[in-house]
């Protein structure tokens, strides 16, 4: 790995471990979550739904200021279901809305414009249908159409967003919007006739209207400078009369020829500035009025020009498809006299293809069964290797004799597995192993008989209990076995989670790379992450190695699992989404009531529901032990 690669691997793990530590409510908004919830249900308990909306909409909000998008969807859902039920339309409307901003936000474009459409429908079914809304929705929709490729249904979406904007009056900020879009589709697709035609208009509207504003700010800077000087008139006029109330008539009758000629000034300045005013903006909307005649000549200039065009490149491809048909026409005359004299020879050629392709279908049948017949051999090999695979995994009997309340789901891919569980019971410690490697079937099945070799040797053999050591010499001799280092691609390796459990000493050793152990004493969840990389991870070739080993303390019953990662990684539900490991989490606390083989089954039930008729993308092993204290 390049230096290059491993900086943009830290850069990545970094900002992920940021993202993860920024993605936290402050204790005073959670806080201030809790309470919109507990009003949330005293308004459902009363049925007054509306103020039920209110504190959820809240609460999603708060969430999605904060970045946890996953809560804000699940409360945004709520507020829907809810605002669906009292037939608000535009709460569903702006509920969606914000739903696709969401989705658009996570690179999820499918959702987005699912929930575009949706707020659409809701606002054509308003009272008022609003255009302006309908206009913002349909160029919402075709924003995500666009992002999705589908520039021709993106194309269909504008046009009628355009037949909308061009019944707003004096709204061309719109237009200039609606054919900005539609020229970018046109341009994707290919059609650049009617790029050219829309990227017109765009350039006409955007004229006229940058037009406008700038004419908009000359007048508000104008008025200001008019408000400015009167302003300063008017103070002043204020000091001079504060100066002759404040004294007495006799004072105001000393009052000098100057001072009376100065307020006679100043009343003089303040009328023509008003003039000067009137005058300036007369100017202005003169000036405004001359712009929009020019846009509006130009405009028309330019639509007259791109016709005069179109209709001179057609007249112009139709004399060169003319001038090209006689041309073909005679061409074909003398192919005609040719084909005529070839008649012959080529019904003797097609009689020998016919020969021909009766012996080549001849030899693909024989093909065909030579190749069913090696596929079966293959898939008899494999299953024969399956039982080979099944006979080095321990014993379920051996670990349920010193874990009574236990269970191991295990289901491979394919015939034969990537995963694969290893038991020792040594020195009065039993040492127990959830292993992951590299691919599936075949591949993984030589991965795990290779995994489970050196497990022996390590700790059978060479008498090694300790957890972050054994993973040591785990990656060790993978990286011997395998050659590791002598080329620029290695990617062979595993991801794995070990424990040692001493009973007598109510000690708990676990080490784990790339995977989590989840532990639960009474209805607390702990998980303990394992170090980032690989056993055989590219980054530590040529390096020492030192995993971590983590030492717990049991004081009571606990609940240990460990797990590959195919459970949480499948698709499935309604959405076709990942289970994910929050969801693991959650079923695990949810049936702590059960034993452990109650929550074995219940595991398996759970991953066959989810999956329903979707493929099982990955090998699967669970493994949940009670340690009774």
């Amino acid at each position: 790995m390049t230096k290059k690669q491993i900086y943009l691997l830290l850069l990545l793990f970094f900002s992920t471990s940021s993202m993860l530590l920024a993605q936290e409510l402050s204790s005073a908004k959670k806080a201030e979550v809790a309470g919109y919830i507990q009003q949330a249900e005293r308004f459902l308990n009363e049925d007054n739904k509306n103020m039920a909306v209110s504190n959820y909409s809240k609460i999603a909000s708060i969430y999605w200021d904060n970045g946890l998008t996953t809560e804000a969807i699940s409360y945004f859902e709520k507020t829907l279901q809810l605002s669906e039920q009292l037939g608000n339309k535009n709460g569903i409307k702006q509920i969606n809305t914000n739903l696709a901003y969401i989705y658009t936000d996570l690179g999820n474009d499918s959702k987005a414009l699912f929930h575009f459409q949706k707020a659409y429908e809701a606002t054509r079914n308003t009272k008022d249908k609003d255009k302006t809304n309908i206009i913002e929705c349909l160029n919402n929709i075709a924003m995500a159409q666009k992002s999705l490729k589908m520039h021709n249904e993106a194309i269909a979406t504008l046009k009628e967003s355009l037949g909308y904007a061009l019944e707003e009056k004096d709204n061309q900020k719109l237009l200039r919007s609606c054919y900005s879009e539609l020229a970018e589709n046109y341009q994707a697709i290919g059609d650049m006739e009617n790029w050219k035609l829309n990227y017109g208009y765009f350039i006409s509207f955007n004229s006229y209207v940058m037009g406008t504003e700038k004419l908009e700010i000359e007048k508000k800077q104008a008025v200001a400078l008019a408000q400015a000087t009167a302003a300063r008139l008017k103070l002043k006029l204020t000091e001079l009369e504060y100066a002759l109330t404040k004294d007495s008539l006799q004072s105001a009758a000393k009052l000098t020829k100057e001072q009376q000629m100065e307020i006679d000034l100043l009343n003089q300045t303040k009328k023509i500035n008003d003039l000067e005013l009137q005058k300036r903006e007369a100017e202005i909307q003169k000036a405004r009025t001359e712009k929009y005649i020019l846009f509006g000549i130009l405009g028309i200039i330019f639509i007259i020009f791109i016709l005069v065009f179109f209709q001179f490149r057609q007249k112009k491809k139709a004399n060169k498809l003319l001038a090209e048909k006689n041309k073909q026409l005679e061409q074909q005359k003398d192919e005609i006299s040719m084909k005529n004299l070839s008649l012959r020879s080529l019904n003797t050629a097609l009689e020998k293809q016919k020969a021909e392709i009766i012996a080549s279908n001849e030899k693909l049948e024989i093909l065909n069964k030579e190749l069913a017949g090696k596929n079966q051999q293959i898939e008899q090999s494999i299953v024969y290797a399956s039982k080979i695979q099944e006979a080095i995994l321990p014993s379920q009997k051996a670990i349920q004799t010193n874990f009574p309340n236990s269970f191991i789901f295990y289901r491979p891919r394919d015939i034969v597995s990537g995963d694969f569980y290893w038991y020792s019971a040594k020195n009065g410690k039993q040492i127990i192993a959830a292993v992951d490697c590299t691919g599936h079937s075949v591949p993984g099945a030589f991965m795990s008989m290779i995994g489970n070799t050196l497990l022996n040797e390590i700790v059978n053999e060479k008498n090694i209990m300790h957890p972050a050591m054994i993973l040591d010499k785990l990656h060790e001799g993978i990286v011997n076995t395998l050659n590791q280092g002598r080329d620029n691609d290695p990617k062979d390796g595993m991801d794995i989670t070990l424990c040692v459990i001493d009973k007598e000493n109510r000690e708990l050793e676990i080490a784990a790379a790339n995977h989590s152990v989840f532990i639960i004493t009474g209805n607390e969840l702990q998980e303990i992450e394992g170090d980032i990389f690989s056993i055989g991870d590219e980054m530590l070739l040529n390096k020492v190695v030192n995993f971590t080993n983590h030492t717990i303390f049991l004081d009571e019953d606990t609940s240990l699992y460990m797990m590959s990662d195919g459970y949480q990684d499948q698709f499935g539900g309604d959405n076709n989404s990942k289970f994910m490991k929050l969801n693991v989490k959650k079923l695990l606390i949810a049936n702590q009531h059960l034993s452990l083989e109650e929550q074995g089954k219940l595991m398996a039930s759970k991953f066959d529901e989810w999956r329903g008729d979707k493929k099982q993308i990955d090998d699967v092993l669970m493994i949940g032990l009670k340690i009774e204290c």
